[in-house]
């Protein structure tokens, strides 16, 4: 099992050209791994990750990512979105990471203005696709174009 604190969202989206400007925040979260051999059908996983309040970075989702996500406002699209709750979490099975939970919202005083939520349908990668994200990240992370932050 892994645990992690205080991830940088900011700094990993940075760090990737495409997804510049995404989202920021920090995430805390765990990951638990069992498999047996070395095929990706062999592994079996659980991951939960949620925002948490920090004073070096602000939770929001950039306007680029609300634009792919196909969000709209009637007068004009901010450059950011803030949000006060982020929460990840699903599991790999028989070569397929499953997404249960996807919550990114927020709430002015208790009416929620933004809700983001996962596809119950369209909720699945293959475990090889998501391996060749990793692949590429790695080798960002090699010529010095990937940078994770983590608070002490």
């Amino acid at each position: 099992m892994a645990l992690f604190k205080e991830v940088s969202l900011k700094n990993i989206t940075d760090s990737i050209s495409s997804l510049k400007d995404y989202i920021t925040g920090r995430v805390n979260g765990f990951l638990w791994l069992n498999g047996r051999g070395r095929e990706a059908g062999a592994i079996n996983s659980l991951f939960y990750c949620w925002s948490v309040r920090s004073k070096d970075e602000e939770r929001k989702i950039g306007k680029a990512l609300l634009k792919q996500l196909g969000v709209r406002e009637r007068i004009f699209l901010r450059s950011f979105r803030k949000y006060d709750r982020g929460e990840l979490y699903g599991y790999v099975r028989e070569g397929k990471i499953t997404f249960k939970r996807l919550d990114i919202s927020h709430s002015i005083l208790g009416i929620r203005d933004l809700s983001i939520k996962v596809d119950e349908k369209k909720n699945s990668i293959s475990v090889p696709h998501f391996l060749s994200v990793i692949r590429e990240t790695a080798r960002r992370a090699v010529k010095g174009e990937l940078r994770f932050e983590f608070k002490k």
